[in-house]
């Protein structure tokens, strides 16, 4: 396999094509909070930076107002990658002041752009040359992106005057002014200038290299320590490096290529494009792709106000709402949110895990639809492909049904309650009180809803009929009250139960025997104490590895735990 170097090299070889497509393009490739600004003189808009799908970048473009085409300046040295910077024109000449540069950070609820010394760069649009006029103060701070620099020429031309609002939490905490005389002089133009066409991307867990800098894998070591797991226990299996804080949300495995993918994020963690890979024989994290971020909104659930500049959605809260399918291999997830809207109106994405691709084809539906809701769809892989359990669309209040995904044809056929009046099963619950699971040995799907008052009973569903079972398992009069998150049910095939992780006080581990249908709870299987480890939250995912016969479970931050369950050492007994 090739190195970390061969890797790094291939990257920035990678980079370099696409830096020479969009030279060669008729026009600018998308971006994001880029400056524009029109200059009589010549009739020309001049058009600087911004951030795009790769990276903040340093292009200058032109567009011949008169013959309506753009051009690729050349100068020889160009401000450096930024977005959000001030911006005006005149005579013959083209301003920038201030601006952000793209800034990678791991803490949670970090700021992910640092605002630049507000440094004055002026263009002379028929030389196609920068020149810096004067170099600002201090270094650039680290924080969220704010609105855009105003930037403006007096009517005589002897002064440039900036301004830019400092914002907390929407509210405004500051300012930063300033002005500069014209015509000005060099102020190091040699040594602040950079090569025009460079991109600059966050480091970290943005960065698609920096998950391979790492020792490499040892496949043997990783089996052996695997085999060797005590029984009934979570152990931290401590891949070398974790990915970015993804919240409230699952993971789920891909058979095909001994893998989990995680894909969460929102509220006060990662809002990317990007979906992480957890190789499974390897203990490693990796991403593809530099993910796209979302300007201002970036830690907030309620979607940026723009969609990205790719057909990706952003990364928001996604609990049960996507979910691999045995039959394509692919990932399916019910997302529509915000300006995600905006690109796919119909909801529904589909991700390819071997590709790295998003795709927002639409789909068709049989029997009526649900309501594509990431909030209150519940997914689930089986032989026959994805079931989800979702709201009807017939009205706020109306019932839920259950439908299989045919991926292929981008189908969904009704397997049971899909009459409008049909109450037969529970309604659907914001957030994590509700799970689903497969039941392999019985062809059914099992419903549990902890976000009603009879959170004892489970409903069940054969899939060759339809068929809708409420079942009210064996100790249901001792099921704890004060239990919530419900998400995570997980079949173990190997002992015919199903692994129900939940919160409360004290943190509990149930279980249901589908043979002797019954409720049971497991001792011991997280350490104790005010804060169990791990403990089982909003961002917990746990998955069933048939090949080694082993559970997982991953947090937030990207720690993933294992667990060797052995039924006859477990202590599972009825409820206390």
């Amino acid at each position: 396999r090739p190195g970390v170097e061969a890797l790094a090299g291939a990257r920035q070889a990678w980079l370099a094509l696409q830096r020479l497509g969009w030279s060669l393009g008729a026009e600018p490739p998308p971006r994001s909070y880029p400056g524009m600004a029109y200059d009589a003189q010549t009739e020309t808009i001049v058009l600087f930076g911004g951030e795009g799908e790769h990276g903040a970048m340093n292009d200058t473009w032109l567009y011949d107002c008169k013959t309506r085409t753009w051009r690729e300046a050349q100068p020889a040295l160009a401000p450096s990658p930024r977005c959000g910077h001030g911006m005006t024109a005149a005579d013959g000449k083209a301003w920038i002041a201030g601006g952000f540069e793209p800034f990678g950070s791991m803490s949670y609820c970090a700021g992910l752009w640092a605002r630049l010394p507000a440094e004055v760069w002026e263009f002379d649009i028929s030389g196609s040359a920068w020149r810096r006029l004067s170099a600002g103060e201090g270094a650039a701070q680290p924080g969220t992106m704010q609105p855009a620099y105003a930037l403006s020429r007096t009517p005589d031309g002897k002064q440039l005057a900036w301004t830019a609002d400092i914002l907390s939490y929407g509210k405004k905490k500051g300012e930063i002014t300033g002005t500069l005389a014209l015509p000005g002089s060099d102020a190091g133009t040699a040594q602040a200038g950079t090569a025009p066409g460079t991109l600059r991307t966050r480091g970290l867990g943005f960065d698609p290299a920096w998950y391979e800098a790492v020792p490499a894998a040892d496949a043997g070591a990783t089996a052996a320590a695997l085999a060797g797991l005590p029984a009934n226990t979570w152990v931290n299996v401590k891949p070398p490096v974790r990915h970015v804080n993804r919240d409230w949300g699952t993971t789920i495995l891909d058979l095909d290529r001994d893998q989990l993918l995680h894909w969460a994020g929102g509220h006060s963690s990662h809002c990317g494009t990007d979906v992480a890979h957890y190789a499974l024989a390897l203990n490693r994290w990796h991403i593809l792709y530099t993910p796209e971020l979302p300007f201002e909104y970036t830690y907030s659930n309620d979607g940026a106000p723009a969609p990205p500049l790719t057909v990706k959605p952003w990364g928001p809260h996604s609990y049960l709402s996507y979910a691999w399918d045995e039959v394509t291999g692919k990932m399916i997830w019910a997302g529509r949110h915000g300006s995600s809207s905006q690109t796919n109106p119909g909801g529904l994405w589909t991700y390819d895990p071997a590709t790295y691709t998003w795709s927002a084809e639409p789909w068709t539906f049989e029997g009526g639809s649900f309501d594509v809701e990431r909030h209150k769809t519940c997914m689930v892989r089986t032989p026959k492909g994805i079931v989800l359990w979702a709201d009807k669309t017939t009205g706020t209040g109306g019932p839920t049904g259950l439908w299989l995904a045919d991926v292929q044809a981008r189908v969904f056929r009704p397997l049971t309650a899909t009459g409008p009046k049909d109450a037969t099963l529970p309604r659907a619950t914001f957030g994590d009180n509700q799970g689903i699971a497969y039941d392999a040995k019985r062809e059914r799907v099992l419903l549990f809803h902890f976000g009603i008052a009879e959170k004892q009973k489970i409903w069940s569903c054969a899939l060759k009929t339809g068929a809708v079972t409420a079942l009210t398992p064996g100790n249901a009069e001792r099921f704890p009250a004060d239990v919530t998150m419900g998400r995570e049910a997980t079949y173990l095939p190997e002992d015919d139960l199903v692994l129900v992780p939940t919160r409360g006080k004290p943190q509990r581990t149930l279980v249901y025997d589908c043979a002797a249908d019954a409720w049971l709870e497991m001792p011991g299987a997280c350490s104790g104490g005010d804060k169990p480890d791990p403990g089982y939250g909003v961002s917990t995912g746990v998955d069933w590895d048939p090949k080694r016969k082993l559970l997982w479970l991953v947090q937030t931050d990207g720690s993933v735990y294992a667990m060797r369950f052995a039924r006859g050492t477990a202590g599972l007994k009825p409820l206390p």
